[in-house]
């Protein structure tokens, strides 16, 4: 329903951060005017720009922060970005993707053992696009609350910084610089995901750590 509202409103023209930027005036007012239909509405994208692998997933959290703050705007985001995601993964499970995992080069078999590393790396750093995550974590048959739960923790941080750019918008905009992946990337902006990934690696090299000191 959401994402019926949100096209209904010309929300298909916000799928771009160039066309995000010229109709801030109008996603103010449809916040202003209808607040939980705009919330609504945010979820229902998020979750159609993942269920169908658009390449929109940053301009949706820019959005998102705008209208409703870094906060609530990545929780919509990454709630709806998870449940889209989450039926991309069901879905290929159910049409065979997982039967090749005993057929998986070397290299990635040990990928296949450490589910929550891999999730949670992936979705903290832009480095695979969210669907292709979606079809590894199938093809290594991740077990499905580990796919859950992950993409919504690993998703958030990255997520919540797209949105905190996009509460910063405006300055942003006056400033002359333009939101995206470069000024997520600054050492004062993304030196916070870089500590959360590190983190994530902790327990994996214990792991690696151990099983070293028991071979």
């Amino acid at each position: 329903m959401g994402l019926i509202v949100v096209l209904a409103a010309g929300g298909h023209h916000w799928l771009t951060v160039e066309a995000l930027t010229g109709r801030l005036g109008d996603l103010s007012a449809l916040v202003a005017g209808h607040p939980a239909w705009a919330a609504a509405a945010v979820f229902g994208v998020a979750l159609g720009v993942a269920a169908l692998s658009l390449p929109a997933a940053t301009v949706v959290s820019l959005a998102a922060g705008y209208a409703f703050g870094a906060g609530l705007g990545a929780l919509l985001s990454v709630a709806g970005g998870t449940l889209g995601g989450t039926l991309v993964f069901l879905a290929l499970r159910r049409a065979g993707v997982g039967g090749v995992a005993g057929r998986l080069p070397g290299w990635l078999r040990p990928v296949a053992d450490r589910p929550w590393a891999v999730i949670l790396v992936l979705r903290l750093l832009p480095i695979m696009p969210f669907s292709a995550i979606n079809v590894l974590a199938a093809a290594i048959r991740m077990p499905v609350p580990i796919f859950i739960i992950g993409t919504g923790l690993g998703a958030y941080p990255p997520q919540f910084l797209y949105a905190l750019l996009g509460a910063r918008l405006p300055a942003l905009l006056a400033a002359g610089e333009r939101p995206g992946l470069g000024l997520v990337l600054r050492p004062d902006v993304g030196g916070p995901l870089v500590l959360l990934v590190l983190l994530a690696l902790v327990p994996v090299a214990i792991r690696h750590w151990r099983r070293g000191a028991e071979s």
